[in-house]
């Protein structure tokens, strides 16, 4: 798979909460939960999209992913505190940055929903984490369906403003 320059359109939602602010986005995928499940499980499959990891994979112990993408230091640590095969997987980071994010997956007639909830997500910040989590979500479409991955040059500088105006009035 290569990448290819597309010109995505940006679908993120905040969902407001009194305390935080969750950034949600969702994507479907042709193939039933089980399978999709794989591409957010198995190392070699994370690889395709996201990053390698490292680790029992098990609840509330650690694994390393390198972050295939990235520039600079790419290695975080990320600890699995939700897990309910083939529905629902919650990572917590560790370090530098402490993300809580989920994946669930809702088995529909034509393949998969996948949502991705990025919890209390900084909103100073939401005009880079947002455009990333649409180009690491549209690369995972991109393996499932094993077609040429977006280049991230069609998702940054381009979709700033659209995040930066799900922050105004904050």
């Amino acid at each position: 798979m290569t990448e290819h320059t597309i010109d995505p359109i940006p679908t993120g939602i905040l969902n407001r909460q009194p305390a935080a602010c969750d950034l949600m986005l969702s994507r479907d995928v042709p193939v039933d939960a089980a399978a999709a499940w794989t591409f957010l499980t198995n190392p070699e499959k994370t690889a395709l999209w996201y990053g390698h990891w490292v680790g029992t994979g098990e609840l509330d112990k650690p694994v390393r992913i390198s972050m295939a993408f990235e520039n600079g230091d790419n290695i975080v640590e990320m600890i699995p505190t939700e897990c309910d095969r083939p529905s629902r997987l919650r990572l917590v980071s560790q370090g530098g940055f402490a993300w809580d994010v989920a994946f669930d997956l809702t088995q529909e007639a034509e393949g998969t929903k996948i949502l991705f909830t990025h919890y209390d997500v900084d909103l100073d910040q939401l005009h880079e984490i947002g455009p990333g989590w649409e180009f690491y979500l549209d690369r995972l479409v991109g393996a499932v369906v094993d077609k040429r991955m977006p280049a991230w040059d069609a998702y940054f500088p381009a979709q700033q403003n659209y995040y930066r105006a799900l922050t105004s009035g904050n």
